[in-house]
Parts: C-alpha cells; structure tokens; sequence
C-alpha cells in the first residue's frame, strides 16, 4: 500500500517538519533507488545511492546509526536508519555534523552561568574554609607561643627566687657561722698557749679549713661583688678565687668596657661563667681557660675556652650544669654555641641582646598585672 503513494505525498508531509538546508528524510528500496526524499526544502525521487555506506551498515544492523559525507552537499552528517520488517523500505534520516554541535553549544551555553555560579561558590567556600583553617593555625601558634613565653616567665621568676635564697644563704653562713668557727680559732688559739696538747694544732688546722670553706661556698651561693662593682670586676674577683682553688691558668679579656646590662643579666652572666668554671675544674683535666668578655652590635659575647680533653656532643647528654646554662640563655634570648670534641678542648659562645627582648617586657607586664589584681 505505501509503495502506491505518490512520492510527493511522502515529501510535502514532512515540508511541515521543518527541516534545515542539510536535513534529511528518506524512503529506499533494497535495491538502492529512493521511493522519496527530501533535503531541507528539495524534494527528489528515483536517485540510484546503492553505493551509499548506508548498505554496508544495513547488512550488518538492520536498525542502527553510522558517520558520512552527505551524497547532495558532501557535508560530515549523522545518519540514523531502520529496515521495516516484511516491507522492501529502508527509512533514513540524516542531520549535519555542524547543526546537532549548534544544538549542543545552545545547551552548554544555558548552562553555562548554572555552572559559573556553582563554581564560584565552590570557590568562595574553599576560600572561606582556607580562612578559618589559616585563623586557626595563627591562633594555635600564638598559643604555642604564650605557653612557651610563660614557661620562660615561669623559670626567670624560679631563678629569681633561687638567686634571692641562695643570697640570703651566703649572708647567714658569712655572718652567723663563720663568725662562730672565728671564735673558736679564737679561743683555741689562746688554750695553745698554755696547754701543750697535740691535738689543739690539729683543730685550728681543721677549724681554718672550714672557714675557708664556708668563705668559697659564700662566694658561690651569692655574686656579693656585684652590688657594688661591675660585672668586668666581679668576674675578675670570681677567676682570682678558682685560680686559688684550682690549678687553672686564667687568662680573661674585657673588650668594649663595661657592658651595659641590667643587674639580673648581669648576675645570669656571672652565673654561667660560675658553672662553667665549676665544670672544667670536675670534668676537663684542663690547665689552660681563656674567657672573653666583649659587646658588639648591640649584643654581649662570653667566650670560654680550654685545653681539657672535651667531650663528644652527639653521644654525651646534657648535665645539670649545662641544662642550667642553657635555661638561662633562653631567658635571655641568647643564642649558645659549643664547639669540643674529644681530645680538642672545651668551647663556649654565648651572645645575648644588651637590651631585654620585647617578649620579656610583655611578660613582665603581664605578671605585674596578675600580681595587682591577685
């Protein structure tokens, strides 16, 4: 029944479709001749296209779809086909490459400010969390950093209050003990004149050894010399007493003059000369110390220097001493320096700021606040 309609009949149908310039519509026989065809607004019957891809596809898939130029215009066109069963007709239709991409970008484009405004939200929220990560990394630093600052408050005010007692300590044994064993020399002395005993020579003997010292420990528990002389001074007085002591040769250089420090770095300073000292006489077997008292650069510089054995410092861990030396550099906001191995000596750097840091102050304000309010 189909086959006895007009071709024209077919084609004037589908005029209402509205077919583009490249569009395609088509019945074809098996054998490869059109019943009826349209393209765009052209309407053909008879053509021979047996040659057409077409074929080659229907004999693999009675229904499917394949790529080619178009036979009219030569253009890239999307074919789509089906064979009607039990009918000698192969429906084609066909539209070109460039008009479904149109169709295509025509969609991309009405979606396109969808997606903008998604992505930058995406965005703004990325920033707003990059945001708050970064504030709560600065706050979890500053953290750090206040706790760090209150523990070196907490261990300045400690050493404040250990220099305080160990002050009040060397005046009660100068003043109340040693002035004791004084008169007991005393009054041995006198019963040396008039009793022969051998064992009154032995007592003064033992009694000046503990003057003595109890004088050393004097000067070891407190710095007297720097209430009332520089530090350049009381550091001299402080090597005059291990020389007496020990068996060192000193050698001390004061570069620059007097430094211009506060009486607690001053006393931190004499302090870890103090414990250095303390350390080369137990530990080095040295016979040779060089120090160096210098200020350049609005810094201070203390140098200690030995011919001891030294010690490796990957293997030996720090003592009391040192562990002491350092805590009182960090407060200071000094930077230490040890250069020794074994068998090359001891050596020392120390360098502080002439002035207290800025955190130090800040600390201090903050400690005197909490002192008034408690």
């Amino acid at each position: 029944v189909a086959l006895q309609i007009e071709p024209s009949t077919f084609t004037s149908f589908y005029a209402e479709a509205r077919l583009s310039p490249t569009d395609l519509i088509s019945l074809i026989a098996p054998d490869g001749i059109t019943y009826a065809r349209r393209t765009g607004s052209k309407e053909s019957s008879g053509e021979d296209i047996h040659k057409s891809p077409l074929f080659v596809h229907v004999a693999q898939h009675p229904d499917s779809f394949y790529f080619a130029p178009d036979a009219i215009h030569n253009i890239p066109t999307w074919f789509s086909y089906r064979k009607l069963k039990e009918y000698p007709i192969i429906a084609t239709v066909g539209s070109a490459e460039t008009e479904l991409l149109a169709v295509h970008a025509g969609r991309q484009g009405r979606m396109m400010t969808p997606r903008i405004i998604i992505s930058l939200l995406v965005v703004l929220f990325s920033v707003l969390i990059s945001f708050i990560l970064l504030y709560r990394l600065r706050a979890s630093i500053r953290r750090r950093e206040e706790q760090e600052q209150y523990k070196r408050l907490l261990t300045e005010q400690i050493i404040a209050a250990q220099e305080k007692e160990r002050e009040w300590i060397g005046r009660e044994m100068h003043d109340n003990v040693s002035q004791v064993l004084t008169t007991v020399k005393l009054y041995l002395e006198m019963a040396s004149t008039t009793d022969g005993s051998p064992f009154i020579p032995k007592s003064m003997q033992l009694i000046n050894q503990s003057i003595t010292e109890i004088r050393s420990l004097s000067h070891q528990l407190s710095a007297p010399t720097l209430g009332t002389r520089s530090l350049i001074d009381s550091i001299t007085a402080l090597i005059e007493m291990v020389r007496q002591s020990s068996a060192l040769t000193i050698r001390f250089h004061a570069e620059g003059g007097e430094p211009q420090l506060p009486m607690d770095r001053k006393l931190a300073l004499y302090r870890i000369l103090q414990e250095l000292f303390n350390n080369i006489v137990k530990h080095s077997g040295a016979t040779k110390v060089e120090v160096t008292l210098a200020q350049q650069d609005h810094q201070v510089l203390l140098s200690v220097k030995d011919n001891g054995k030294g010690f490796d410092k990957k293997r030996k861990s720090r003592g009391i001493g040192l562990n002491n030396i350092y805590s009182r550099a960090n407060i200071m906001g000094g930077r230490i320096v040890l250069d020794t191995a074994p068998g090359k000596g001891f050596g020392f750097q120390l360098t502080i700021p002439m002035l207290p840091s800025p955190q130090t102050k800040v600390l201090n304000e903050i400690v005197t606040s909490r002192n008034a309010t408690l």
